[in-house]
């Protein structure tokens, strides 16, 4: 062989080495070891991961592990186009509550291998704040007993971060902090709150990102509650209309009685919430299946009610339909709250996608 055949040999031998690390590297990638994923425990808890694929697994783990650590260059288990990299993004810091420190602001490339990561406050500060959030979680599981179902535990969470927060934009109004530590936030808050709280717990939560019927940006819960999943919205349970009151027209709710909910479906596809086993009101008989019962339910339920509000839920559009209408222009119906109320006025509020009647007394 020739010198310059020697080296044109030579040549193509480097070429198919460099082609073989190329096409190794990318299926080395693209195929995430089991250690690169979350663990079985962790991803049990986290219904959203479960619903990608393992490359969108592998992102959300590094991202949520090198989070976690503070890290300001994050590598990324594969390439990843801007779109790809912000869904995954995007999901992880709206369903891990604990990274409350993450900035808002986030960078995109139109393709990224390695993620560079802003964060709001230093590491020792998210430390500091860290160990404030799992004090105030822990303060409310103390309230749960082992022996409870998950109904009943997720029921003491909603009311406990209901009692404690008010709706207001101030502070860390869209991070757990601001409902646990601080008493105030926007919905989103709220429902990092919730979901802090419950997976603390042990328990399987969720964000959902929509829109409310207004159109407004929203977020809220959904829960496992029994091997069903069921809608939870703390923030609508916490409104100014209960008077400082909680109320629980979004507790264990079925999809077909949220549709004032519109779900974002960007990010993941939230299981379906078709149950209503363990909807508050049907957990405690607070059910009117006939208007013609509503003169004795009233008398009964206004003494079983604790704090400034009774409410109750019509078995359907029917009775809830016949059951508004006598309260509006039923004077005997009022005179009968008025007297469940010891006398006090009191302000009723009717919840028609749930068909939820709440008298709250003033």
């Amino acid at each position: 062989m020739t010198r310059q055949g020697k080296m044109m040999a030579a040549f193509l031998a480097v070429l198919l080495l460099l082609l073989f690390a190329a096409i190794y590297s990318t299926s080395h990638k693209t195929k995430p070891k089991h250690d690169a994923l979350l663990t079985q425990e962790e991803a049990a808890l986290r219904y959203p991961y479960s619903t990608l694929d393992d490359r969108e697994k592998a992102l959300y783990t590094a991202l949520y592990r090198g989070m976690t650590a503070h890290e300001e260059e994050i590598p990324l288990p594969d390439t990843f186009r801007d779109a790809e990299y912000e869904r995954i993004y995007l999901l992880v810091t709206m369903q891990e509550p604990a990274l409350f420190y993450v900035s808002n602001m986030y960078e995109l490339k139109d393709v990224m291998d390695t993620a560079h990561i802003q964060y709001s406050m230093t590491k020792e500060n998210a430390e500091r704040c860290t160990a404030q959030l799992e004090l105030a979680a822990d303060n409310i599981l103390k309230r749960i007993s082992p022996t409870q179902t998950d109904a009943q535990k997720l029921l003491i969470i909603h009311d406990a971060i209901a009692q404690s927060c008010t709706y207001a934009e101030i502070g860390h109004y869209d991070d757990a902090i601001g409902p646990l530590t601080e008493g105030c936030a926007l919905c989103e808050g709220y429902a990092k709150a919730f979901l802090y709280v419950a997976r603390r717990g042990g328990m399987q939560a969720m964000c959902v990102t929509g829109k409310s019927w207004r159109g407004e940006l929203h977020v809220w819960n959904v829960a496992q509650m029994n091997g069903k999943y069921y809608n939870i919205d703390v923030t609508w349970d916490d409104d100014d209309s209960y008077m400082g009151n909680i109320a629980h027209c979004c507790f264990g709710v079925p999809d077909r009685m949220f549709t004032d909910h519109k779900t974002d479906l960007t990010a993941y596809q939230p299981p379906a919430c078709t149950d209503t086993a363990e909807n508050y009101y049907r957990q405690r008989g607070l059910v009117l299946s006939e208007e013609g019962q509503l003169a004795g339910k009233l008398q009964e339920w206004s003494a079983y009610s604790t704090g400034g509000i009774m409410e109750f839920q019509c078995s359907t559009d029917a009775v809830y339909r016949a059951v508004k209408k006598s309260l509006r222009d039923d004077t005997a119906m009022k005179a009968i709250i008025q007297i469940g109320a010891g006398g006090r006025s009191s302000r009723i509020n009717f919840d028609d996608s749930r068909q939820v009647v709440s008298v709250v007394y003033l």
